[in-house]
């Protein structure tokens, strides 16, 4: 699977929405079962992730060098294998707790 993904804290923290600052030390990771499948650094305030391993549920955990905390996506979504979530012009966005 390949996801390109929107970190948008700002919109669902309203806290953070003026200080949020994404820098080239934040990290994005795919998870399926505790298993880390993907590993993503910011590219023009996106994240390219290529996703592998057996389909399931996964969730993203958010690492913010900025706030030092790790937030986690609300809900996860299916691994397909050979699918495409979010292009760059239309990203996915998801909702992220803190964890």
């Amino acid at each position: 699977m390949t996801a390109v993904v929107k970190v948008d804290l700002a919109t669902q923290y309203f806290a953070f929405a003026s200080d949020f600052v994404l820098t080239d030390k934040d990290v994005l990771a795919a998870f399926i079962n505790e298993t880390c499948t993907a590993v993503a650094s910011p590219q023009d305030d996106l994240f390219f992730l290529y996703i592998t391993g057996k389909e399931g549920a996964v969730t993203l955990r958010y690492y913010s060098a900025h706030y030092k905390n790790i937030f986690e996506t609300k809900t996860p979504f299916q691994f397909k294998n050979d699918d495409i979530l979010g292009t760059a012009d239309k990203p996915f966005v998801p909702a992220f707790v803190v964890k």
